[in-house]
């Protein structure tokens, strides 16, 4: 009797557990329908707020934040729009209407800074991680392992010579290559989870020589993206390296920028 009540007990929270997901999952779901069909029918403040409803509740992809930053964009909010595109873009780096639309959104913002060129090779380097995902390099890289599997299996079994050589050779490069693979896809989740940027969501921000300070470094405007160095009292201390003035490094407030 005792082991009844128990597996009965057990089965009961199984079902609670499961019945639970699924409502949650039918109620993440139910709400980006009708933030999608509040776009389409053009009640936008409706879809914004819907769409962070489901952001509120755990849940964020790439199209949910490409979604959301085109109904910022149809309200005319500059900074949110830029902020949800590059949040889009960081889990889906190839997304084209995102990239297009964040350089298109990106011709109001006022600061017209020049980024200071990186080294060509820093640059190329930076260029490919960006290609892709984490999540697609390291599925690239898992092909090449299993690839790499292949190769050392005809190494093995085959008694032809060029064909044991071809698989050691084969193997040895496929696995060197799928390495490389997951380097960049460990790079690209580095980036991801530390992009180490921020939006600025003021109309205007003085930047200040330190937190609090009363000397202004420079002003900013709304949309502008910065590098974000780290977070002080209060106060986020950033960087701005423009090709025509230099590096400047400074504070804002908190309450001003957003980190991506």
């Amino acid at each position: 009797m005792k082991e009844m009540k128990i597996r009965h007990f057990i089965l009961f929270v199984i079902g609670v557990f499961v019945s639970v997901n699924v409502s949650q999952g039918q109620g993440v779901e139910g709400l980006y329908e009708q933030a999608n069909q509040a776009y389409i029918g053009e009640d936008y403040a409706k879809a914004v707020s819907l769409y962070d409803s489901v952001l509120s509740q755990g849940y964020e992809s790439a199209e949910l934040y490409y979604n959301l930053a085109n109904a910022h964009y149809k309200l005319n909010h500059l900074a949110p729009s830029i902020y949800n595109y590059e949040k889009s873009l960081k889990l889906d780096p190839g997304q084209e209407d995102a990239i297009y639309n964040l350089k298109l959104v990106n011709l109001k913002v006022i600061d017209n800074i020049e980024p200071i060129p990186d080294l060509l090779l820093i640059e190329w380097f930076r260029n490919l991680v960006g290609e892709r995902s984490s999540g697609q390099w390291a599925t690239i890289s898992l092909i090449f392992l299993w690839l790499a599997a292949g190769a050392g299996a005809m190494f093995i079994f085959m008694n032809t010579p060029l064909l044991k050589r071809i698989g050691f050779f084969g193997g040895i490069t496929l696995l060197v290559l799928s390495l490389a693979l997951f380097g960049l896809s460990l790079s690209q989740k580095n980036i991801e989870l530390n992009s180490g940027k921020g939006i600025i969501f003021n109309k205007n921000v003085y930047v200040k020589d330190a937190p609090g300070g009363r000397t202004d470094l420079m002003i900013l405007h709304e949309g502008v993206k910065v590098d974000v160095v780290e977070e002080v009292s209060g106060w986020t201390k950033i960087k701005v390296s423009d090709a025509n003035v230099g590096t400047i490094v400074g504070f804002v407030d908190n309450k001003s920028i957003r980190v991506i």
